[in-house]
């Protein structure tokens, strides 16, 4: 049940880190990062309970977080210019 709320929180996180590129906000960033480290703590559960597959577990990990990175890093980029506009 476990890999059911992994795999929904990841792809969840996925959608909020390109729903706030698209509308930037403070509380969808802080959203955005909560999904991530939920996710993060999840995966790390799961390895714990199964050590077998922990290669693919990893890359697969480090994977995603290279890619939430990227979009959080836009994000806030993203957040920090509309803000300047805005003053």
């Amino acid at each position: 049940m476990l890999l059911v709320y992994h795999i929904c929180i990841a792809s969840l996180s996925l959608f909020a880190t390109g729903y706030t590129f698209l509308f930037p906000s403070k509380t969808k960033l802080q959203i955005s990062y909560t999904l991530v480290a939920l996710t993060f703590i999840t995966g790390t559960f799961l390895v714990i309970e199964n050590p077998a597959h922990l290669t693919q577990t990893c890359l697969t990990g480090i994977t995603y977080l290279a890619v939430v990175s990227i979009g959080l890093i836009a994000d806030h980029r993203k957040l920090a210019t509309v803000k300047n506009e805005t003053q």
